[in-house]
């Protein structure tokens, strides 16, 4: 178990002021702001694209873009001080989503001169909830629009290149939460995921939200998520990284969970939340590449105090993670979304799902259940002829057009055994 730092001693790489703001003071407070308090921050119009003063060490700009619900929204991105515009450096990417309350200008004030000094790009997201900005708490359309914004900066900055095969997504508290439900839906995208402090069970954090937050907490999450638990169990079920713990145990992509015994924003994270996460992944697959670190930190104070601890497992051994070029063997992949496409695989099924589907596949066959019937076009490569497929004992042969078997399962549990 990791100790604490003392309060006193800042980040290993050194503490410089923020971007605009230029005492250390004000960069504190900023941090601690992105925690929040009950009111919500007012949405801000983005200016166009525009370049800031550099974050202690690397160049920072602020990228506008519009979000899922059209609503403009901002992010920042930090590239290495002398990044030249070339064309001829690649770098790798985090994507860093911001706790409840925050804003991207407050997650970039804690880089200094690491984007230089390693390498690395860092795009510091705004957000968009359902119906709040900033505390969107794992929605849909906000998980989409972080996806998104590594092409949104090539768009809009065609100089800057990002490694698509060394994206990364990580986030504190509500940002934690986000990483990993961004890592359990899109685990071909991505090449490792790290949440702090985050929420893995969001009915749970509803009903135990530290007292003396109880209540204004409660009002916003049934605003953002349409209701108590009790009135809208689904909608908190697939914002929680929880629900998702077999794709996360099985899609054999890297992610780091860190928790403290002594958070006291996120309450009971032993029982009910990311110490929940980790037993339940590695009761699901022991080889699940799950990395646990229990501290006694304050909340937050592990990414914040020293972002050196997510750069270590990012890049082990001195070399970054790649994503993974192939699936596992088995894997599962659950959502409740009308399309998905995940290592090839094309799921379509209808909106407005209320119960998830689930598909379990391994070579030359495929498990379904599902509330709804589901299309899956599956990749599939022979040199002439039909597949032979056997669908809930049912054969019958299937012709591949584009390099793609297209299967129709119908609402309940089947089984399909293919055979070229």
């Amino acid at each position: 178990m990791e100790q604490p730092e003392h309060r006193d001693s800042g980040p290993a790489h050194g503490r410089r002021p923020w971007v605009i703001v230029v005492t250390p003071l004000a960069v504190v407070l900023l941090w601690l702001a992105a925690f929040g308090t009950a009111a919500a921050a007012p949405a801000i119009a983005p200016p166009p694209l525009r370049e800031l003063p550099a974050v202690s060490g690397a160049q920072s700009y602020v990228v506008p873009y519009q979000a899922w619900n059209g609503q403009p929204r901002e992010s920042v991105l930090l590239l290495p001080a002398d990044y030249s515009p070339d064309g001829t450096e690649s770098l790798p990417c985090i994507v860093l989503a911001h706790p409840r309350g925050g804003n991207p200008y407050a997650t970039a004030a804690i880089w200094g001169d690491l984007p230089t000094r390693l390498r690395f790009a860092v795009l510091c997201a705004g957000s968009a909830g359902r119906r709040a900005t900033v505390d969107s708490w794992a929605y849909s359309g906000q998980l989409q629009d972080l996806m998104d914004l590594p092409d949104l900066v090539t768009q809009t900055m065609p100089w800057v290149q990002l490694d698509r095969d060394r994206l990364y997504v990580a986030g504190v508290s509500m940002g934690g939460t986000e990483a990993l439900c961004l890592l359990a839906l899109n685990p071909d995208r991505i090449a490792a995921a790290a949440s702090f402090d985050g929420v893995a069970d969001l009915a749970a954090y509803y009903y135990h939200v530290p007292l003396s937050r109880r209540a204004a907490y409660q009002a916003l999450l049934r605003r953002e998520v349409g209701g108590s638990p009790r009135q809208a169990r689904f909608g908190y079920r697939v914002r929680s990284p929880l629900t998702f713990a077999r794709n996360l145990a099985t899609a054999g992509v890297p992610f780091s969970v860190w928790w403290s015994t002594a958070d006291r924003s996120v309450p009971r994270q032993a029982q009910d939340q990311s110490g929940k996460l980790c037993r339940t992944v590695r009761r699901l697959s022991a080889q699940a590449p799950l990395t646990e670190h229990v501290t006694r930190f304050p909340h937050g104070y592990a990414l914040q105090a020293d972002p050196l601890r997510l750069l270590r497992f990012l890049k082990p051994g001195g070399h970054w993670r790649t994503r993974r070029d192939a699936p596992p063997s088995r894997w599962t992949y659950a959502s409740w979304l009308p399309a998905a496409t995940v290592w090839g695989y094309r799921f379509t099924t209808d909106d407005g799902l209320t119960r998830l589907w689930r598909a379990t596949v391994s070579k030359g066959k495929i498990q379904v259940s599902t509330p709804a019937p589901l299309q899956v076009e599956l990749p599939y490569v022979a040199a002439d002829g039909p597949a032979n497929v056997v669908l809930n004992g049912r054969p019958s042969q299937v012709w591949p057009r584009r390099g793609l078997l297209d299967l129709q399962f119908p609402e309940g549990t089947s089984t399909a055994l293919i055979d070229p």
